[in-house]
């Protein structure tokens, strides 16, 4: 439905407000898929702060995806990462575990967005993508207590 600027006349879009969420986050029994994140988390250490950006470190999400998908796998977890646009000015990032078993867990995060260009949007989906993932395996970001450069400067000596 179209309605008429009062100071410009020219038709402009109605704003549509973005139907509910399934906030449904499980499926019905999880008891596979539970067990099966809890032997994964056992072997997940953390993820290491690998990139710099806007003064701070951080893990970007291929160094996430490295330490947590993987064991996942094998525990027969898979993940997916979804996107879409929600009300103006946000984009939603969906992440699901799906056991082998055909159990689920799932969480959705809104993040703001300013513009709709292709740089923020890509920008704002690995962002939600990077927490998301971390969230939901429950692993933490850490230094390396400058451990790596250490090392570097040793192989070059």
């Amino acid at each position: 439905m179209e309605e008429k600027n009062k100071t410009s006349g020219i038709a402009v879009p109605k704003p549509q407000e973005i139907e509910k969420r399934d906030l449904t986050w499980k499926s019905k029994s999880i008891d596979k898929i539970s067990g099966a994140l809890c032997r994964a988390q056992k072997s997940m250490s953390g993820v290491i702060k690998n990139s710099q950006g806007y003064n701070w470190q951080y893990a970007d999400l291929a160094a996430v995806i490295e330490a947590t998908v993987p064991l996942l796998n094998e525990e027969g977890i898979s993940v997916f990462q979804g996107s879409n646009q929600g009300n103006p000015g946000e984009f939603h990032i969906t992440t699901t575990f799906m056991h082998e078993s055909g159990q689920w867990l799932r969480t959705w995060v809104k993040i703001p967005v300013q513009k709709l260009t292709a740089q923020e949007i890509g920008t704002a989906v690995t962002y939600g993508r990077r927490y998301a993932l971390a969230a939901m395996a429950c692993i933490a970001q850490k230094d390396d207590d400058g451990q790596e450069v250490k090392n570097l400067q040793q192989q070059r000596s």
